[in-house]
């Protein structure tokens, strides 16, 4: 798949200095989310993949809701529409847009999508993992039709402050003259999106808090629900006692697990339904279903 993704990217042209638009990847665009909101946009279409979709077609459905409050600890979006969900759901589907991953045209001065790749989607959708790949590479092409992934190869290769400062201060630069983003806060954080996936993936030291990393960026540093935030977040209440707590914590990765592991299950039954006519794998004198509806008989 790594080669059609390849494929894909090389027919377009992602030129910052062309576009001048800053939303090509954000805060909110960790490999994690990512996949989460694009398991939610293909569980909305269904088997309707040329069905036009907003924002909040995807932020409203119950599936999105049930799941993003469970695994991310987010409110019910349906009790409380806050700014958060905007840029949660908003920023990954503008990276999708900017990718041409999916097709995004204004409608009444509304983002309408619609899908454009569907094994893509389907990539970024299965696992974190192939998500974060597919960020690497078209960051990497980004960077590259834009100019500006020298750069980056130079602090690859001298790991130093030196490098990192003069990395930094040319990517500041260039986002503020290319595009509308003109706070050097604001490119922090972008910076930090940008940087550490290719940091992680050609096992370097990126970024930290505004200065170079002391150590190789790690897995869990990627992670928009890694645990030193979920740590932050769960800090022990006075009201409740450390056990409480403790099993409040691991009541958030019990729900992320169940997801997982619900997920791989909707993936399995479409393979053995495209693949084997949903035909069950066990067959005896007490089993009359023809079609396999338990995992078990997958």
């Amino acid at each position: 798949m790594e080669k059609q993704i390849q494929e894909f990217l090389s027919k377009n042209d992602y030129d910052i200095r062309k576009s001048h638009n800053g939303r090509w990847i954000d805060q909110k665009c960790t490999m994690d989310v990512l996949s989460v909101v694009v398991d939610c946009i293909l569980e909305y279409l269904g088997d309707d993949i040329e069905k036009q979709f907003t924002l909040r077609d995807i932020w409203y459905s119950e599936y999105t809701v049930e799941n993003v409050q469970n695994i991310f600890n987010k409110p019910n979006p349906k009790n409380k529409a806050t700014n958060e969900y905007d840029k949660w759901f908003g920023q990954p589907l503008k990276l999708l847009g900017y990718s041409k991953v999916l097709e995004e045209v204004k409608i009444n001065n509304k983002n309408v999508y619609k899908v454009n790749n569907i094994e893509i989607l389907k990539y970024i959708a299965s696992r974190d993992r192939f998500a974060h790949k597919f960020l690497v590479m078209y960051i990497i092409k980004v960077l590259k039709d834009s100019g500006i992934y020298g750069y980056f190869e130079k602090f690859f290769e001298k790991q130093n402050k030196e490098y990192y400062s003069m990395l930094r201060n040319q990517f500041f630069f260039f986002i503020q003259k290319n595009t509308p983003i003109n706070g050097d806060l604001e490119c922090g954080r972008i910076f930090t999106k940008v940087l550490n996936p290719l940091s992680f993936e050609f096992k370097k030291r990126g970024t930290v808090g505004g200065r170079i990393s002391n150590f190789n960026i790690t897995l869990d540093m990627l992670m928009y629900n890694r645990i030193n935030w979920r740590d932050e977040y769960n800090k022990k209440p006075k009201e409740i006692t450390r056990e409480e707590n403790e099993k409040e914590n691991l009541n958030v990765d019990d729900k992320m697990s169940n997801y997982k592991i619900n997920k791989a299950k909707k993936e399995l039954r479409k393979y053995n339904m495209k693949y084997r006519q949903g035909l069950s794998e066990v067959k005896d004198d007490v089993d009359t279903e023809e079609i396999a509806t338990h995992m078990h008989h997958i």
